[in-house]
């Protein structure tokens, strides 16, 4: 049935014309008709285009099939492999959602039933202690770099987490003490330049030197010969 332009109602067939019921206007029969033929042959197009596409791309699937059996085959087993690989993917979240429900179960015994477990652990300690040292021992030996790499990320992640706890406290402190800091860096400056000149005989050299490179560069070169 054609429909209504403004409204998207069925039409009513009226005295050589349409009419709309909700509207109450009447419209051209022919003008209708031929809109509704334009839409109807403009789909038809359409599902006729897609049509022929499925048929050439099966025709064309064919005779690649049948001219390269080989790489047919190469492109079956990765898409089997894809497959697989999704389907292996759904289990596994599967299972988590399981073994989630596991943990939780085991925190909640393991809460409850805490004293017990401790007595148990200590008793074992108790009875195997030399095993556990020996064990110690090997994992120790097996992994020293592990371990010292670990300790030193500690370390530096420690040094971090007090520094921005007491960072107003060190800026106080540097304000309150900032001349004196200032004093022992001016001597501590004088004490590289009198070993540097006491290791040069050249006064004027000295000066040039000082002028031209860094201290610690100059004491690095001095010491370390």
């Amino acid at each position: 049935m054609p429909k209504c332009p403004k409204c998207n109602f069925e039409l009513i067939e009226k005295r050589r014309r349409y009419k709309c019921s909700i509207c109450k206007k009447y419209f051209s029969k022919r003008e209708i008709d031929s809109k509704e033929f334009r839409k109807y042959n403009e789909e038809k197009r359409k599902k006729e285009k897609i049509q022929h596409k499925k048929e050439l791309k099966k025709e064309i699937s064919k005779r690649w099939k049948l001219e390269n059996p080989e790489k047919y085959r190469e492109s079956q087993r990765k898409s089997q492999k894809k497959f697989y690989k999704k389907r292996k993917e759904k289990d596994l979240i599967e299972r988590h959602k399981d073994n989630k429900k596991i943990r939780e179960y085991m925190k909640d015994y393991y809460q409850k039933n805490r004293d017990k477990y401790l007595v148990r652990f200590k008793e074992y300690g108790k009875r195997n202690k030399e095993k556990i040292a020996k064990r110690n021992k090997q994992y120790y030996l097996d992994n020293i770099r592990k371990i010292k790499v670990y300790k030193q990320l500690e370390w530096s992640f420690k040094g971090k987490e007090i520094y921005k706890r007491n960072k107003d406290y060190y800026r106080i402190y540097y304000q309150e003490n900032k001349e004196k800091m200032l004093l022992k860096d001016k001597e501590r400056y004088r004490a590289k330049k009198r070993k540097i000149s006491e290791f040069l005989e050249d006064t004027t050299s000295v000066l040039r030197i000082l002028r031209e490179i860094p201290t610690f560069y100059i004491t690095n070169f001095c010491f370390n010969q």
